[in-house]
This record gives structure tokens, C-alpha cells and sequence, in this order.
């Protein structure tokens, strides 16, 4: 599922555009399945109007324009999402509060959209207030995955904010501008603008969020709290990992990480294969023993799993099934991955002890990169 998600203000154009660079000169050319738009209630009516109207949308012109199928794209009212205030619909965001709920609200839309590991997330910059692109910008630092990407639309003066310029059409036609100096009208041919997309690099932290980012929290509060994880200084001196398996725990640098039995069967498999690993010798640069999740043993972590919450489980059940599945395996691999890595770099934040990936998206294999000749593994003696 390919998301386009942008912001409005008063200028509609900025989507027709951006799908413009996207669809038609976009290299490769990206086609989302949906379009959502975080925006006011004045913007809503403006795309409503604009771009969604069932005759003369430019929306639906842009799709006809570039034989775009009736359908492909879903942008419907329904994909507008409007900020809320005490008394409804915000008109703008003019106090302190209004900014606050602004904040949030794009932090929930952008913590929706990539709330599924399959999804895959173009963000816009263009459009709307400075502020809203800054909370959008921070929210993809937070949130954002390795296939998901931020960008801006730039478009060529004296199209720029143009409000009779959606996107460059096939047939040419001839748009009224006004020279900024003496005021005087002249004619422009749409033939010769130019639009193209500015990808921005940025700083993804997904994986150093607090662990309650799972659950309901402010915009300010996730900033402090991120901070706070991130001041943490990492421990020198990391020389050996101990793992005992039968208690969930690690120790390492003098310190214990206490893991959910879950956390430790993905982590009790990861080792064994690190410590298999036909490699002799050092092996922090090998890749040579990373998984793949859909290669997963599901026996073995279900064994490891039986042992400690009993055969009858329900619970153990329901992930025997889970797990059968190619999609759902995966999907509840990497939540758990996420939550172990949190937990592991509270004690040591140089990445050595974390489950990482590498390899392209859709094909990524997951191991850890501690040399295998300083991790024991000691079960228990009780």
C-alpha cells in the first residue's frame, strides 16, 4: 500500500502537483493507492470544491488528463483530515491551543500511516503553514521507516501559487499573470512550467522512541521523552553479552535487561544463529548468519515459549496460528524487534547488542552484529 500524505492551506494546487512529479515525471514513477491531507476547515472546502468536485475537479481532470484508472488512486472527502478544536473544525490555527492540537493531530495521521510495516509513506512538506510543515517534518523523525520518504514540491515561478495552475496540462493553455513590479498583466504558456520534487534527507528514530510510544501520548510529551533517551549515555567497556534464556534476562556492562518471554525467544533464536555461524573467527562485519523472519523457526520459539507458559496456553495457541502466516509472522517479528531494541539500548546505544537489518525493503534479513566469541548463553541451574 503506496500513501501519499500532504498538507493544505489555501492552496489546493500543492497536491495536484506533487501527484503531477510523482505520477507523470517521477523517476520511477510513484502511484499511490491513497491521498490524505491534513488540513483546516477552509481547506477542506477548498478541495472539495477545487479538486474533488465531480465535474470540475482537477483532481479527477489530472487523472483523465494522464489515463490515470478510475479508482486507482482513493482520494475521496473521506481522506481530509481536518483538525479539531473545542467547538469543531479549526479555521486556523491562531492560539496556543490551536497549535498544540495540531501538533497531535499530525502526529496520530502520521503514526496511523505507518502503523502497518507493509505501507509505504511519501510525506509532502508543501502546503499549508510553516508550523504544519515543521510538526510534519518532526513527526516522519519519529515515526518514519526506511521506505518511507519526505519531500517538497517545488514549481517554477510565475506558476507558483498560480490559482488557475493544478498541474501542467496536456493541451497547453495561456494563464493571466501579473508582473510583481508594474502591476501589468501578460500571458504565460503552461507549456513551459516546471515542477519537480525535492526528496529531504532526515533522521529517523522510530527505533529510539520510549516504549510506551505504543500508547496514547502528546506530541511535547513523545519530544521530552525522546530526548531523554537519546541524553542517556552509552556504557563503556561492553566486552561480553550474557544471556540467560530460562530467566528472560541479559547482563551485560553490570547491567540486567529483564525481557518478556516473547522478546526472549526472538532473541534466544537470533543467538543460536550467531553462534552457529560457520564463521571462525571475529564476526562483527559478517551477515553470513541473519534471517530472514519468514525463514523463522516458528517450532522453536513456540518450544521456547511452552516452556514457560504451559502447553494448554490460549495465548500459545493463538500465536501458533499467527505464525503460519507469512505477512502476520513478519509483522509480529518487527513489533517485538522494536521493543527489544528499546529495551537493550537503554544499557548499551552503540547498536552492537540490537537485532538490525540490512538488505533491500520486502527482502531484509535481521541478526546481530556482537562478536559470537563473547556471547554465553548459560541456562538455569535450578
Amino acid at each position: 500500500m503506496k500513501i501519499l500524505l500532504t498538507l493544505c492551506g489555501l492552496s489546493p494546487q500543492v497536491i495536484t502537483e506533487t501527484l503531477y512529479a510523482l505520477v507523470v515525471t517521477g523517476k520511477p514513477v510513484w502511484i499511490p493507492d491513497e491521498v490524505h491531507v491534513v488540513t483546516t476547515r477552509s481547506g477542506r472546502l477548498l478541495i472539495e470544491e477545487r479538486l474533488l468536485h465531480p465535474e470540475k475537479g482537477c483532481f479527477h481532470q489530472f487523472c483523465r488528463e494522464y489515463g490515470v484508472a478510475v479508482g486507482a488512486i482513493d482520494f475521496s472527502p473521506s481522506m481530509i483530515h481536518v483538525v479539531a478544536g473545542l467547538d469543531g473544525e479549526l479555521e486556523d490555527i491562531r492560539t496556543s491551543d490551536d497549535n498544540r492540537r495540531l501538533a497531535d493531530y499530525i502526529m496520530a495521521v502520521v503514526k496511523e500511516c505507518t502503523s502497518d510495516p507493509e505501507t509505504e509513506l511519501h510525506a509532502s512538506l508543501a502546503g499549508g503553514r510553516k508550523t504544519m510543515s515543521l510538526y510534519l517534518g518532526m513527526a516522519m523523525q519519529f515515526f518514519a521507516r526506511h521506505q518511507d520518504v519526505l519531500s517538497h514540491v517545488l514549481v517554477g515561478a510565475p506558476f507558483e501559487n498560480h490559482p488557475d495552475f493544478f498541474f501542467p496540462p496536456i493541451k497547453p493553455v495561456n494563464l493571466t499573470v501579473f508582473d510583481r513590479l508594474t502591476g501589468q498583466p501578460y500571458q504565460v504558456d503552461s507549456a513551459g512550467a516546471r515542477i519537480e520534487l525535492a526528496y529531504l534527507p532526515f533522521v529517523r528514530l522510530r527505533d529510539r522512541l520510549p516504549e510506551d510510544i505504543e500508547a496514547e501520548i502528546s506530541f511535547a510529551n513523545l519530544v521530552e521523552q525522546t530526548q531523554k533517551s537519546l541524553d542517556v549515555p552509552a556504557p563503556s567497556g561492553v566486552t561480553s553479552l550474557i544471556f540467560y534464556p530460562d530467566d528472560c534476562c541479559l547482563r551485560v556492562a553490570n547491567n540486567e535487561i529483564i525481557l518478556t518471554p516473547v522478546e526472549a525467544a526472538i532473541y534466544n533464536l537470533v543467538l543460536l544463529a550467531k553462534k552457529s555461524c560457520r564463521k571462525e573467527k571475529s564476526c562483527t562485519d559478517c551477515r553470513e548468519c541473519y534471517m530472514s523472519p519468514f525463514a523463522f523457526e516458528a517450532e522453536a520459539i513456540l518450544r521456547f515459549l511452552e516452556n514457560r507458559w504451559g502447553i494448554w496456553s490460549g495465548r500459545l495457541e493463538k500465536l501458533r496460528i499467527r505464525l503460519t502466516q507469512q505477512g502476520d509472522r513478519r509483522e509480529w517479528f518487527l513489533q517485538h524487534r522494536s521493543r527489544l531494541n528499546r529495551k537493550i539500548r537503554r544499557v548499551v546505544s552503540d547498536g552492537s547488542l540490537e537485532i538490525i537489518s540490512t538488505g533491500p525493503y520486502g527482502q531484509s534479513v535481521y541478526g546481530i552484529k556482537f562478536d559470537k566469541q563473547l556471547i554465553f548463553m548459560i541456562p538455569s541451574t535450578s
